[in-house]
């Protein structure tokens, strides 16, 4: 590596450090000069190539000229305090925070557990509020059943306890569990009826609260000859 390379790296090191910046950010709208690769360009800003010329100096350079010193604020207990707050209501993973965020933007888990460690005391004004807008507007992702989100079908009826009784006493008088009572039978294979949906229905294998009419009128009929 010559004296100038170093120096040239240092620059784009330093400039990559104070605007937060990486490759798509200082890239986007911009057309790259002849012989330079976005490959390239990133291995120059992680200081994966060791010599660079005048020219790629420049142009990277004055891509970073175009970001000002980003605003930072002051990482506040009262700050902090409501973020570990809405955390801990809401239970969310702090993996999913960082997600929120573009990569390009800087911002990954590491950078929050010194948020919230104290270890830092200030942050970037564009950070701190990424992370509030995410925590304030997060719901957790709701866990639906298959036969709970289908109870408004019009091929589907809700599941009394009539009925579950019903099964239930019919396995009790034939001895014949769903497997033993449905075996041979071409209705059920027809229509898509399996032991797993009975044990579901009886809520023996989680608890459906909705079953196929087609369904219910076979578990009916099922055990009747036996």
């Amino acid at each position: 590596m010559t004296s100038k390379s170093q120096d040239y790296l240092e620059d784009i090191k330093s400039e990559r450090l104070r605007t937060g910046k990486g490759v798509e950010s200082i890239l986007e709208y911009s057309s790259l000069p002849e012989g330079l690769s976005k490959t390239r360009v990133t291995n120059i800003l992680y200081g994966l190539i060791k010599n660079i010329s005048q020219e790629e100096y420049d142009f990277i350079m004055s891509r970073y000229a175009l970001f000002p010193n980003e605003k930072r604020v002051k990482l506040t207990k009262p700050k902090i305090d409501k973020i570990k707050q809405l955390i801990a209501d809401k239970n969310i993973p702090k993996a999913e925070i960082s997600k929120s965020f573009a990569r390009y933007e800087g911002f990954n888990v590491s950078i929050l557990k010194t948020w919230l460690t104290g270890d830092i005391k200030t942050a970037k004004e564009s950070h701190l509020k990424g992370v509030m807008q995410f925590l304030e507007s997060y719901e957790p992702p709701k866990k639906v059943r298959i036969y709970d989100a289908l109870q408004s079908d019009d091929g589907f009826l809700p599941i009394s306890q009539e009925l579950r009784d019903f099964i239930q006493s019919e396995i009790d008088r034939t001895g014949l569990g769903p497997q033993r009572a449905l075996k041979g039978n071409t209705k059920a294979k027809e229509i898509g009826l399996t032991s797993g949906i009975i044990y579901r229905i009886l809520g023996k294998n989680g608890k459906a609260k909705t079953a196929k009419k087609e369904h219910i009128e076979l578990l009916k009929e099922l055990w009747k000859s036996r």
